[in-house]
């Protein structure tokens, strides 16, 4: 699917093509999905970026990939990697 904005190809979230379209004097563009990959660690860090995590989520402008690792995957630290389960998908896990 391609989107006409004249002059706006350099804008972020647009790849232009190489399509000059004469009768609206601009560039044909494309709207990409940017993939944002997040690395959590501690429980604290987590809590603090939920927020970020799920506008992120919602947002059809990205892709969030989630890797949980550290405190979330040790069972000493309460394994809250079923926690963020709950909420989000989680793309790896990352065993220290």
């Amino acid at each position: 699917m391609s989107y006409d904005v004249s002059n706006a190809w350099d804008n972020a979230g647009y790849r232009k093509f190489n399509k000059f379209d004469r009768d609206t004097n601009s560039y044909l563009l494309q709207k990409v999905t940017r993939k944002i990959l997040v690395l959590t660690g501690k429980r604290g860090g987590y809590g603090a970026m939920k927020p970020m995590l799920r506008l992120l989520r919602d947002s059809p402008d990205f892709e969030l990939q989630l890797v949980a690792t550290d405190q979330h995957v040790n069972p000493r630290f309460g394994y809250t990697l079923q926690e963020i389960k709950k909420e989000f998908n989680v793309a790896a896990t990352v065993d220290i």
